[in-house]
């Protein structure tokens, strides 16, 4: 029997999850989570876990609440590491206390790891602060979603300084009709935020009485938080935050947490744009098993991208493969980073050329001093500069395409003409990207986004489909090209 975690993610943002949420999500052996998470927290979870959406988005519940519970219940009797990912904070209108008195009943343990409530974070993200010193002393959570058709929200009129009524949008005017015949004046200021931490985030201020006209007006979209009260006038975002570079990335979502991280606390937006995801080949797998049973033969075997270390290990440990049998190979990577990764495996690199490029280690390996037969582990898109050098150079190898490469934007709202750049980790990346967006980088096109590449066969890529990039990082690395745009920006 297993351990369930009822866990915050957050009010949407990825980055607004709590250390420890992250390091159990990591470790899940099973993730079952609503529709109001951050989707890009589901690629912090290991390939093999088990991901069951249940929805609970208002309107549109995919699970009803007993069903939850009986697959909670379920899920902590056969696996080892359950996390039930609820957005914002579990115990805060997330029904999060029925969930563990289910749990409890059924004598399953069970932990609750708090999230940052979007009642404070979704106002806040705007310049709306819930308390202030000279203003606002105390404020109220209100659920605007109950089981009741026509709740009475009079009773909330002067119960806090600051009023935040979550999943509100459909009730506007019965908030506003309510709260000012319970006795709040028309004229007090109020805002509704709408789909908070998403490029789609709209802010509409009013006083009280004109609220839902300006709402009607607008447009706006659930999810939303209406807040009212004096503070909900206010906008405290720094000025310059609105003229600050977007910097749209196309990778994976490794790719993507080390550039955020090299890019820093620079003054520039990065969002993850396109996710690129990997997906193994069985005719690959099979290949690599095939040469795994032979790998006496072998001298070298040559890693492009620190997703093959990750794939081939997988894989050789799946089929149960002893890797005392690799004592003689010595091992070749494109890049340092690379080169890193293999070390977290227990092999240093013996041969790392100074191009982080395929094609420099394919001369490098052409060497007469390095012959040898080579295993080459690669994706399905990655370049044919190796093949052609070792076909020239008459070196024996085998080709195992271990895994595919797709792409999908991280946001169904991905907008990325308004980026400012979009930085490239792969020539992949280029070809999905273009094949989704086909209008964004056109030639010609006045105002597109600026380009920068990770490498020179990226940049090929993006040169192909005419146009030329304006940066190609040096080194070929997350925090290169973090480096050539930083100088650049600064």
């Amino acid at each position: 029997m297993g351990k369930v975690y009822l866990t915050g993610a957050g009010p949407g943002d990825a980055g607004l999850i709590t250390v420890k949420a992250l390091e159990v999500l990591r470790e899940a052996d099973i993730v079952i989570y609503d529709s109001l998470i951050a989707r890009e927290l589901l690629e912090e979870v290991r390939p093999e876990a088990e991901l069951i959406h249940v929805g609970k988005r208002m309107g549109m519940h995919s699970k009803k609440q007993a069903e939850i519970n009986e697959i909670l219940v379920d899920a902590g009797r056969r696996a080892g590491v359950v996390v039930r990912l609820k957005g914002g904070d579990p115990l805060i209108f997330g029904r999060g206390g029925e969930e563990a008195q289910a749990l409890a009943a059924a004598g399953i343990r069970y932990e609750v790891i708090p999230g940052v409530t979007s009642a404070a974070a979704v106002p806040a993200s705007v310049g709306i602060p819930v308390t202030h010193r000279r203003t606002a002393r105390s404020f109220e959570v209100i659920t605007a979603h109950t089981a009741e058709e026509d709740p009475d929200l009079s009773r909330y009129a002067g119960a806090a300084d600051t009023l935040v009524f979550l999943m509100g949008l459909h009730l506007v005017p019965k908030i506003a009709a309510d709260l000012m015949r319970g006795g709040l004046d028309g004229s007090v200021p109020a805002a509704v935020i709408s789909r908070g931490f998403t490029e789609e985030t709209k802010v509409v201020r009013s006083d009280l009485s004109a609220l839902p006209e300006k709402v009607r007006e607008a447009g706006l979209k659930a999810p939303a938080i209406v807040v009212v009260g004096e503070t909900a006038a206010m906008d405290l975002r720094d000025p310059g935050l609105a003229k600050s570079p977007r910097i749209g990335a196309v990778g994976t979502i490794r790719f993507f947490r080390n550039f955020r991280s090299a890019m820093g606390h620079s003054s520039v937006r990065v969002e993850h744009l396109m996710r690129i995801q990997l997906r193994m080949s069985e005719a690959g797998r099979e290949k690599l098993r095939k040469a795994l049973e032979e790998i006496e033969t072998y001298r070298w075997v040559t890693f492009a991208s620190q997703n093959a270390i990750e794939m081939f290990f997988r894989e050789a440990n799946g089929i149960g493969f002893d890797r005392r049998r690799l004592s003689h190979i010595q091992f070749a990577c494109v890049g340092e980073a690379t080169a890193e990764q293999l070390k977290d495996f227990g092999y240093p690199a013996d041969y790392v050329p100074p191009q982080y490029t395929s094609e420099a280690l394919a001369l490098g390996l052409a060497d007469p001093e390095r012959a040898g037969r080579v295993l080459a582990v690669r994706a399905d898109r990655s370049s044919p500069d190796m093949d052609r050098i070792f076909r020239e150079r008459q070196i024996p190898y085998t080709k195992v395409t271990l895994y595919q490469t797709e792409g999908e934007p991280v946001r169904e709202d991905a907008d990325p003409e308004a980026m400012d750049w979009i930085v490239f980790a792969s020539a992949s990346g280029v070809r999905l990207f273009n094949e989704q967006f086909p209008a964004v980088l056109t030639a010609g096109t006045p105002g597109r986004p600026r380009v920068a590449c990770i490498g020179d066969y990226t940049a090929m890529a993006l040169r192909k489909s005419g146009i030329e990039p304006d940066r190609v990082a040096s080194p070929h690395t997350a925090e290169g090209l973090a480096g050539a745009l930083d100088y650049f920006l600064s």
